[in-house]
Formats: structure tokens, C-alpha cells, sequence
């Protein structure tokens, strides 16, 4: 059983592992780590808003990749 607090670590590290394969669906996210769809949805809008993730495909299923970052 996962805590609320280790599932944004975990959704960035499989995002981080299949990079190379582009935006991942929700619920292929969600199936990958384990976890409720609804309850990875939720996590990855909190991590869009902290700019973590970025959408790719908008809509119904929506799509996820890591964001780019800047370089300093």
C-alpha cells in the first residue's frame, strides 16, 4: 500500500522510465505503478499545477509526459 505522499514520487520515476516512449495515458500511468486511475488523475493535475508534468493529449483519455525544464 502506497501513502499519499510517495505516489507523485512514483508517477515522476515511471514518466522518468519510459520517457523515450513519449505521453502515456492515464491509465496506462495508473496500471504501470499500481494504483486506482481516478486516484492518478488526481496526482498528476497536483503535479501539473507544481509544473512536474505537462498534458500532451487534452481530452478524454488524456495523455502525460514529464515536463521540460528550463536550464539554468
Amino acid at each position: 500500500m502506497t501513502t499519499p505522499s510517495d505516489l507523485p514520487d512514483r508517477i515522476i520515476a515511471y514518466l522518468a522510465r519510459h520517457r523515450r516512449e513519449g505521453a502515456i495515458w492515464t491509465a496506462d500511468i495508473a496500471y504501470g505503478i499500481g494504483e486506482r486511475t481516478v486516484k492518478v488523475r488526481a496526482t498528476l493535475m497536483q503535479l501539473e499545477r507544481a509544473r512536474s508534468v505537462r498534458r500532451v493529449v487534452i481530452g478524454t483519455p488524456t495523455s502525460w509526459a514529464l515536463a521540460l525544464r528550463e536550464e539554468a
